[in-house]
């Protein structure tokens, strides 16, 4: 009886290995093929997400050259013109380029410029006018001024001596002294010349009672 129940057992064993190894033909299901199925970025991390838009290359609004600046709504002072902060995009306010003209409010000098966003002075303003008779000097705020004045001048003819200043212009003074205290001469005033000095014959007299009638010649 022993015998006969373990043969049983062992042909249990067997024919339970085979149909394990071969499977269940009227019950087996077989997984579907895969197929291709769309990715939403639920998917996947937000880097991984395709974009047409480079972040590095985000719409770029407001200014981007100083050109674009020129006439800018801003306060400019002196040295100052309007630049563009890339940064933000907007114009602000900027330095003017060095050795630009400029005007550091003191009318006694000529020629500023700007150096780092400050006006320099140039030099000082020639107040000259040429004018011997008025006294140049300058006011920071008014310029050049010139005072009339009374000092001695020269009125361009040698023919007058004494000449002075009055409002502003040369006055003759007195007529030339053109003596020689030579009676053998005739003194004489040339406007173009001067003292002219011409030799005559007069009367003279040498200086020595031996002599009479002398003569210039």
């Amino acid at each position: 009886m022993g015998r006969r129940l373990g043969r049983e057992l062992w042909l249990m064993a067997l024919i339970s290995g085979l149909w394990l190894a071969t499977g269940c033909e009227s019950g087996a299901e077989t997984a579907p093929d895969p197929v291709d199925a769309a990715v939403t970025p639920t998917d996947v991390t937000p880097q991984d997400v395709g974009s047409d838009t480079d972040p590095d290359q985000a719409d770029i609004t407001g200014c981007q050259t100083d050109d674009e600046c020129v006439g800018a709504d801003l306060e400019l002072g002196t040295c100052a013109k309007p630049v563009c902060d890339l940064d933000a995009g907007e114009c602000v306010v900027g330095y003017a380029d060095d050795g630009d003209e400029c005007e550091d409010g003191d009318a006694c000098t000529a020629g500023d410029t700007c150096t780092a966003g400050k006006c320099v002075a140039g030099e000082t303003t020639d107040c000259d006018d040429e004018n011997e008779c008025t006294t140049d000097t300058c006011d920071t705020l008014s310029g050049c001024m010139h005072t009339p004045n009374v000092e001695p001048c020269e009125d361009g003819n040698p023919c007058t001596d004494g000449d002075t200043c009055a409002d502003s212009e040369c006055v003759s003074g007195g007529a030339t002294n053109c003596d020689d205290q030579n009676p053998c001469t005739d003194d004489i005033c040339e406007p173009d010349e001067g003292c002219v000095h011409l030799v005559n014959q007069a009367p003279c007299d040498d200086g020595s009672a031996c002599t009479t009638s002398d003569t210039c010649a």
